[in-house]
């Protein structure tokens, strides 16, 4: 009768929205997997260690078009799942997903990927700092097995690449106009010279070796310490200071001076309207959400 067909009717439905569900699933996976191999600090983070040997490139061209590829891959994948048939809650995970594949997409059809790569550090969240703090032993890195230390030195050579990349990208920067203000980039400068200061035997990558566990035999532990000391010493330390010598010799000088933030860069405003997009989840321009928010005051 009717009633047994409206429950066929509705457990083929249930049966589509699980096939469906089930492809947004996969592809969410798959997503999530790429980006941790392209990004393996991400996974460190999560402390997922199948990639802890790696410090990432994050800097090269070629990584740039990977992540790119990666973002148009994701959306032609999500143009073959039928929004219509997932279930209620997947529908959302959907929309949400497409959303940020999209600005993905736009990021670097727009050219800001561009820029960014030509901006690699900064004073707040440059790999300067953050990876100095990473592997100290106090922050996400293990270093609980004789492998942890191991990954550590090799995450070192990752560093100082990019690091040596980084400059290479600040020039081409420098000659387009894409520069930090003056004030941020002495700020850096003097983060370095901290660093420098610090000395090998006041550096946090040697932090770890005060606190080997007990698990770790004491050869392994002469062979660990005077292999940490050699790549602060002969890699670690020479990267920071030809940094340094580039920020203040090269980078320094050609820094912006003028109108502060965005403003004064080229492209600028085209920064700033993705950002607030990104931040406000709307197509509002910055006048219109200053108009608004006057509204509101006055409202209230």
């Amino acid at each position: 009768g009717a009633t047994e067909n409206d429950t066929a009717g509705e457990t083929l439905a249930a049966i589509k929205a699980l096939d469906e569900d089930g492809r947004l699933a996969a592809l969410l996976k798959d997503s999530d997997e790429a980006q941790l191999k392209l990004s393996p600090l991400t996974a460190l983070g999560r402390g997922d260690l199948r990639y802890a040997d790696q410090f990432g490139d994050n800097i090269s061209d070629r990584w740039l078009a990977d992540m790119e590829k990666q973002a148009r891959r994701e959306l032609r994948q999500l143009d073959g799942i039928e929004r219509g048939k997932l279930s209620p809650k997947q529908r959302i995970v959907y929309d949400v997903f497409r959303y940020n594949t999209e600005n993905a997409v736009r990021y670097y059809e727009i050219g800001l990927a561009r820029i960014a790569q030509k901006i690699p550090i900064d004073h707040q969240s440059g790999a300067q700092i953050t990876f100095p703090q990473t592997s100290s032993g106090e922050d996400v890195a293990p270093y609980k097995t004789a492998k942890d230390y191991d990954d550590g030195l090799k995450r070192i050579d990752g560093f100082v690449l990019f690091l040596d990349r980084a400059q290479t990208q600040m020039r081409k920067g420098i000659a387009s106009g894409h520069v930090l203000t003056r004030g941020i980039a002495e700020k850096i400068v003097v983060q370095l010279d901290d660093a420098l200061k610090a000395g090998l035997d006041g550096s946090p990558f040697l932090k770890p070796l005060a606190a080997f566990p007990d698990a770790i035999p004491e050869a392994e532990r002469l062979r660990l310490s005077a292999a940490y000391r050699k790549a602060v010493a002969e890699k670690v330390l020479p990267s920071f200071a030809k940094l340094r010598r580039f920020m203040a010799d090269e980078y320094l000088p050609a820094s912006r001076t003028g109108a502060p933030g965005l403003a004064g860069m080229p492209d600028g405003a085209l920064q700033y309207a993705f950002a607030l997009e990104q931040h406000t989840t709307t197509g509002m321009s910055a006048d219109e959400i200053h108009a608004l928010g006057i509204e509101e005051v006055a409202r209230i």
